[in-house]
């Protein structure tokens, strides 16, 4: 289903899995089973602690560039892609 979307807003299969490829491989074993929805479990888990810092309890942390470690994210966009699939230019031209 997530792929028919990217297919109707124009996405090619080889943006698609360049893209999101980690992700459709990871809903191809089903839907989470919270839906999607945060509960905040981290917190919650941390304060039971006594603990300030959720870093200790997230399930996937950042490192310290802030970078997702399970799919490389934020990674840099193309100004081709800015332009064709937001509409917008990278140096505000």
């Amino acid at each position: 289903m997530q792929r028919k979307v990217f297919k109707i807003i124009g996405m090619n299969e080889e943006s698609i899995e360049k893209s999101f490829g980690f992700m459709l491989e990871a809903l191809s074993y089903g839907a989470p089973v919270h839906g999607g929805i945060a509960l905040g479990l981290d917190r919650l888990i941390a304060l039971m602690n006594k603990e300030e810092n959720i870093r200790e309890f997230i399930l996937f942390p950042k490192n310290k560039k802030q970078e997702l470690l399970v799919d490389g994210s934020p990674a840099p966009i193309s100004e081709k892609r800015l332009k064709s699939d937001y509409g917008i230019a990278a140096h505000g031209g």
